[in-house]
């Protein structure tokens, strides 16, 4: 089984530089990491940093300092949005000699917060296009792990069909959920580690297969979401006939599993 690498990387911001006029520092902003740059052409991009060096022109520092302040202040919980542009999606025209934007594009950024590490783990994003031919929005890239289906999710959102923020809200909402609860497995069973409970622990990266040793027993779990649905323990100290007693004593929901562990010292 693949152990489970830690992906709690949380992108620190840059140090922020002194600016050659003076002692202020230079706000600057990062909109996008390499996992989803490299599906769109960055010097295109409608990015915050682009948009503070036009606001620092006309209203200084301080307004660029505000609005990166805002614009963090949202991404504190966990599901923000921004603009994009596809370079496939920009057409001369003609007449006015200036470039248009001939399908819109919208980019969505998930960011879990770890509470173990108290701080964000690394983003997922989830890029959307306006379908050519309505006014409805499509799946067009993402960074979401292949184990959490993000297309059928898109598609139970209003039968498929989003068209507004709202529904892409909603969408972004389900799909935020599923990252959360993912994460939240994945510190519950560090956390036994962290409390000398359980040791060698080692997790698939969907956080449904688990294994761990306890007291010189071997433990392997399955789980279905926050539920335990399979349980084996191998131990050459551990009565054979007591074994399956204990195997189904480990079913159940997975936040039981301490106070099992802790339980079966005491018989």
């Amino acid at each position: 089984m693949k152990k489970r690498t830690a992906e709690t990387v949380v992108r620190t911001p840059k140090k922020q530089r002194i600016a050659e006029n003076g002692n202020s520092p230079v706000i600057q902003h990062q909109l996008l990491d390499p996992t989803i740059a490299k599906f769109i052409n960055t010097e295109n991009l409608i990015s915050p940093s682009k948009r503070s060096r036009n606001v620092r022109q006309k209203d200084g520092n301080d307004s660029i300092y505000d609005s990166v302040l805002l614009e963090n202040g949202y991404r504190m919980f966990g599901i923000s949005t921004f603009p994009v542009v596809d370079p496939s999606d920009l057409k001369l025209n003609e007449e006015t000699n200036k470039t248009q934007i001939t399908r819109e594009m919208i980019g969505i950024r998930l960011e879990v917060f770890n509470e173990t590490l108290s701080k964000y783990e690394k983003p997922y994003y989830v890029l959307l296009k306006k379908n050519m031919k309505s006014d409805s929005w499509t799946l067009f890239k993402h960074t979401v792990p292949q184990y959490i289906d993000v297309k059928a999710l898109f598609n139970n959102t209003n039968g498929g069909i989003i068209t507004s923020h709202n529904s892409i809200y909603l969408f972004a909402k389900e799909l935020y959920k599923q990252l959360v609860a993912l994460s939240t497995r994945v510190q519950y069973l560090e956390e036994l580690v962290n409390s000398k409970l359980v040791a060698d622990l080692d997790i698939d990266l969907e956080a449904a297969a688990v294994a761990f040793a306890r007291n010189g027993a071997q433990f392997k779990l399955l789980l279905q979401g926050d539920e335990i649905v399979s349980c084996t323990i191998r131990s050459d100290i551990m009565e054979a006939s007591l074994k399956p007693r204990h195997e189904t004593l480990f079913l159940g929901p997975i936040d039981e599993l301490a106070l099992k562990l802790k339980h079966m010292d005491q018989q």
